[in-house]
């Protein structure tokens, strides 16, 4: 009840932030703050790529699911701009976010194997999990690379630059 209470809570506070909350309503306010988010969120997913490309540290392919989340809900937000493109965008971005939650659920089960070794039927059986969990994470990378590396093709700064195009096309 505590818990439900506070969640209550912080939603009524969230509400009376959001009613005091002051935009501004200027087209090229709109246009820039548009061009600089998306720009910002393209950045950080290319940073997350290359980190991946680098090295196969599991936080790097968590970060680029979290930006690959973060894209496709900037699609979303944006798909009357372009509707087929945005929709194609949309489907690759999900199909990668999708991929890559599985690799996290191995990486999730791997270090819990670790932890808990006892928790498997002997030693035998832990050494063919974790076998079978790299051999099918390594899979998931190479196929969430590739694919990352086709929805975050376009350069940043590019991308940007068509979303306010776009966006300075409907606003008319």
């Amino acid at each position: 009840p505590k818990r439900i209470e506070a969640a209550i809570q912080s939603c009524e506070d969230g509400k009376d932030a959001l009613s005091a909350l002051s935009l501004s309503h200027g087209e090229k306010t709109a246009l820039k703050m548009i061009r600089k988010t998306w720009e910002k969120q393209r950045r950080k997913a290319l940073d997350a790529l290359g980190l991946c490309h680098g090295q196969a540290h599991d936080e790097y392919f968590h970060d680029l699911r979290k930006s690959g989340q973060v894209y496709w809900m900037h699609l979303a937000l944006l798909q009357k701009l372009w509707p087929s493109a945005m929709r194609a965008k949309r489907a690759d971005a999900k199909q990668l976010v999708k991929l890559l939650g599985h690799e996290h659920d191995l990486s999730v089960l791997a270090a819990f194997a670790d932890r808990e070794p006892d928790s498997f039927a002997g030693g035998e059986t832990l050494a063919l999990l974790l076998d079978a969990i790299i051999d099918r994470q390594q899979a998931l990378r190479e196929e969430s690379l590739a694919l990352a590396d086709h929805v975050f093709a376009e350069t940043a700064a590019r991308e940007a630059e068509i979303v306010a195009l776009l966006w300075k096309h409907a606003a008319r």
